[in-house]
């Protein structure tokens, strides 16, 4: 599926006619376009998801002025920080990490070339959120919204738990399925008990530390 795929889902979430693509002359195409890379990157950056993994070898671009040894540049693709090897500390900074290794491995969530390659469930997902966000744009009908909302939180839960079923249960992230069920969704030093607060909190930057999973 591709983008457009993506924005008549959201679409037919809303009861509003397909489009043909992002790029026609009409104010579904328009919302759908003014919103649905954004909301690509907000739900990538939610969670370590498996199909958005990627992998890149680093070679250092600069030396920074002080606190850190190296500096490299990070993926133009890039969304969050999963693992560095070797282990060690880092730091994202703008468009670069730094480090005090000579060289990286990047392990990292970023935004795919094909779209396509996104599991279907997180497709779903991303397409739900879209939906919230053109939803005031495009209809005026009462108690949508907050449909909409129960609709995006099951779908992020169903596809966060198929997510953990293809991964070994050391490299599960902290914030699981089973939370989700029992209605508390926690993010590092937070738990939240409404799925809409902790899901949209869940954008942790583990940008300084070390390699997380």
């Amino acid at each position: 599926m591709d983008k457009t795929g993506i924005a008549n889902l959201a679409l037919s979430n809303l009861g509003e006619a397909r489009i043909q693509n992002l790029t026609d002359d009409n104010s579904r195409a328009r919302a759908c376009n003014a919103r649905l890379d954004d909301c690509i990157t907000t739900i990538l950056r939610m969670h370590v998801w498996n199909s958005a993994l990627e992998r890149a070898d680093l070679t250092s671009i600069d030396t920074p002025l002080f606190g850190w040894n190296y500096t490299f540049q990070l993926p133009a693709n890039y969304i969050r920080v999963v693992e560095v090897n070797p282990i060690s500390r880092f730091m994202v900074e703008k468009k670069n990490i730094l480090s005090n290794e000579s060289s990286l491995k990047l392990l990292y969530v970023g935004v795919p070339t094909d779209i396509n390659n996104l599991d279907s469930l997180l497709i779903e997902a991303i397409a739900m959120k879209l939906a919230i966000e053109i939803a005031e744009t495009l209809t005026r009908k009462q108690g949508l919204k907050a449909e909409l909302m129960q609709k995006y939180v099951i779908a992020l839960q169903e596809a966060r738990a198929a997510n953990s079923h293809d991964r070994t249960p050391e490299h599960r992230e902290r914030s699981s399925y089973l939370d989700a069920k029992r209605g508390r969704f926690s993010v590092p030093h937070r738990t939240f008990n409404t799925p809409t607060e902790g899901y949209e909190a869940n954008k942790y930057d583990y940008s300084i530390g070390y390699n997380v999973g």
